[in-house]
């Protein structure tokens, strides 16, 4: 099938949703289909239209449902399109998910969050990584990694401001991953960089290198006020490196309602706790791995592509 797939982020950006975009076309290709990513529907023929974010991608969604009525559209939802679009521009938003087919969510969990009208055509297809886990050298800090661009909806320096409060004994260091939206967040990450030694902001890095920064972390830190199904979360997992992660419906979805590594939304200090229990308290920070090591298959490149083949056949 010639497959195009549309999404917002520019082609050279490592937004989460390229990065995703460029995943699906490597998949989807491996299967025996065509396909290509864009930024915009722009009136040409595809047996399947796949876009990501159901208010951005809008207009193209709106315009291959009209000009291509019996071809099967497949709308990708993020964590904007559920924790702020459907409730600020819902027209919009709802508009999209009902002229989908079929409407792809990165956890079980997100279908609740919908109206119920519209759970029925969620497909849940889990993203994937190909990360080797490569033994750690030693070293004389506990690696902590954040991965996330600096904005509002990521926290960014929350993480920062916990590492502040750990007591004076701790080895953590906080390595913090993500390009700035703005002069301005820029501005802020080189002053908490300047201000505090357990915390450096490296600005964005390409993908091959984050996964090796992965790869040698003792831990990884999400501390998102809202999330659709974070990529950062599978890497870790894949890489086998545990995870503190805000308590929300998108890691709770990816990572269980039981998980131990979880903060509330914007608590320094619940964090700042977690993060030195990790580093002394060894049973805690095995709790961590075992936890993670039991969803680890979950994100197997081997489950993405079968999700993606059996959803495809049932378009035939």
């Amino acid at each position: 099938m010639d497959i195009l797939i549309i999404t917002p982020a520019a082609h050279d950006s490592l937004s989460g949703n390229q990065i995703t975009a460029r995943r699906w076309a490597k998949i989807l290709s491996q299967l025996g289909h065509n396909t290509r990513i864009q930024q915009h529907y722009q009136g040409e023929q595809a047996d399947v239209l796949i876009a990501l974010h159901a208010w951005r991608s809008a207009p193209s969604i709106k315009a291959f449902a009209h000009q291509q009525p019996h071809k099967p559209l497949l709308v990708a939802l993020t964590g904007t399109d559920i924790n702020h679009y459907l409730a600020a521009e819902p027209e919009i938003t709802l508009h999209s998910l009902q002229l989908a087919d079929h409407l792809i969510t990165l956890h079980d969990s997100l279908a609740q969050q919908l109206p119920q009208s519209l759970g029925s055509k969620c497909v849940t297809i889990f993203q994937s990584s190909r990360i080797i886990k490569r033994p750690r050298p030693a070293a004389r800090h506990f690696k902590v990694s954040m991965a996330g661009h600096l904005r509002r909806e990521k926290d960014p320096f929350r993480c920062a401001d916990a590492a502040r409060m750990l007591p004076t004994d701790s080895r953590i260091r906080i390595h913090h991953y993500g390009y700035a939206h703005s002069p301005l967040w820029a501005q802020q990450a080189r002053l908490h960089s300047a201000g505090n030694q357990r915390y450096h902001w490296h600005g964005g890095i390409k993908q091959h290198r984050w996964f090796e920064q992965l790869t040698h972390s003792d831990l990884l830190v999400l501390p998102s006020l809202n999330e659709g199904g974070a990529n950062v979360i599978s890497e870790s997992l894949v890489a086998s490196c545990p995870i503190l992660a805000s308590h929300i419906p998108g890691n709770i979805g990816l990572l269980g309602e039981d998980y131990p590594g979880y903060f509330a939304v914007e608590d320094t200090r619940q964090l700042s706790r977690l993060l030195y229990r990790a580093e002394t308290n060894t049973r805690f920070y095995r709790q961590l791995q075992r936890v993670c090591a039991a969803r680890k298959s979950q994100h197997s490149i081997h489950r993405e592509q079968h999700a993606w083949r059996q959803l495809l056949q049932q378009l035939k």
